[in-house]
């Protein structure tokens, strides 16, 4: 970098680094977010598909056996 001293360089390359972290963070933190509605959307998935079951084979609403 032309017309800066040593330090600058330093002092600009460490907000560089610091900058090229954030934007990792910021990449993975949306992916995970991206993961975690992915699954949320799954399990509503799997639910509704539980209660047509029950409700097919007459289950809805009824206690489990319970076992001792």
């Amino acid at each position: 970098m032309p017309g800066l001293d040593q330090g600058e360089r330093d002092v600009l390359e460490a907000r560089m680094s610091r900058l090229a972290y954030k934007e990792a963070e910021f990449q993975i933190s949306r992916k995970l977010a991206e993961y975690i509605d992915m699954l949320e959307t799954y399990l509503v998935e799997q639910e509704e598909r539980v209660v047509a079951l029950e409700t097919m084979l007459g289950l809805r609403g009824l206690e489990p056996p319970q076992f001792e």
